[in-house]
């Protein structure tokens, strides 16, 4: 049973980060000048594509579990940097400031926690939920 309930926290600690960013990424090109969010999106999935030629490494060398960890807590410093950059509206300096440097460590982030297979998050929760389909199935 500790397996279903990790599958259960990680599925539902995902779906929120997730979510939240996803509102993070429509206010970053709605909102801001029509510029910074291009810029910081930009910047975020650049710098992704990237880091995930170094991602192995970095999951080996910091272990799962930590990668995991520094991966949620980059996005939600991401969408705290968002929700700061919105309380002052007028200063773009602000928002180059913010929200590219901690798109460029979002983006690092998210190739070592979730998106890469070498971390396998993906393949376990696969593999665990298969056991308890192919568990219920067969009974």
């Amino acid at each position: 049973m500790n397996h279903l309930r990790d599958a259960i926290v990680l599925g539902t600690a995902f779906l929120l980060l997730f979510s939240a960013f996803t509102v993070v990424q429509n206010l970053a090109t709605s909102v801001f000048d029509e510029s910074a969010g291009f810029w910081a999106l930009g910047t975020l999935y650049i710098v992704f594509s990237f880091a995930n030629l170094a991602a192995s490494w970095m999951v080996k060398g910091l272990g799962l579990r930590l990668s995991l960890f520094l991966g949620g807590l980059t996005y939600i410093i991401y969408v705290v940097a968002n929700v700061i950059s919105v309380s002052f509206p007028d200063n773009s300096t602000l928002h180059y400031g913010l929200l590219i440097p901690t798109a460029a460590l979002l983006g690092v982030s998210t190739s070592t926690s979730a998106l890469h297979p070498s971390t396998s998050t993906v393949g376990w929760i696969h593999s665990c939920s298969s056991h308890y389909v192919d568990i219920m199935c067969c009974c």
